[in-house]
């Protein structure tokens, strides 16, 4: 298997989060685009964790009580005197995309296995680069579950960030509705 140096990465960016359905069932995607090109990489993630990304990506996560599981993680690779030098989703399994965290330390460099949701939240925390292997976003380029993922979003058919956490805060108010004001 070729080391990650000897493969083709493309600087992609977390552009957008969405939620958008398919067959019925609602599914929420990160969107990462290519830096200075016109290639797009959606990856199908959990409600939780597009719940962080929207926070990260409208600058919301700093208005928190308490730390994200990100914000963790950023301060233990600090803690152990490291930093993240880049993210990548680097490969594309029966469906599943896998990502790594590139970690530089005291004794050098460690990838680390992660979740492309995890890894994404903690490359926006950091300000670290975020790549994907050429292979794998050439292999989705031609899916049609990625084309018409890639279509609903582009039709704005798809809420967004904003609508995201809207949602929730509405979930929220039903589940825990105000108490009465007294006279």
């Amino acid at each position: 298997m070729p080391t990650a140096t000897d493969r083709d990465f493309l600087d992609m960016r977390v552009s957008d989060v969405r939620r958008v359905t398919h067959a019925g069932q609602d599914h929420h995607v990160v969107l990462l685009q290519e830096v200075g090109g016109d290639r797009r990489l959606p990856i199908w993630i959990g409600e939780e964790h597009a719940l962080e990304l929207a926070l990260r990506l409208l600058g919301h996560s700093s208005q928190l009580p308490r730390p994200l599981g990100s914000d963790l993680s950023a301060h233990l690779v600090q803690a152990l005197e490291g930093a993240v030098r880049e993210v990548r989703i680097d490969h594309l399994t029966d469906g599943t995309y896998y990502a790594a965290i590139v970690v530089d330390g005291p004794r050098g460099h460690s990838e680390v296995d992660a979740r492309p949701s995890d890894a994404l939240a903690l490359a926006l925390v950091v300000g670290a680069p975020v790549r994907a292997d050429r292979g794998v976003v050439e292999a989705t380029e031609s899916d049609e579950t990625v084309a018409e993922t890639l279509a609903a979003i582009d039709s704005q058919g798809a809420p967004g960030p904003q609508a995201l956490l809207d949602e929730l805060a509405e979930k929220a108010e039903r589940q825990d509705p105000p108490e009465p004001t007294g006279s």
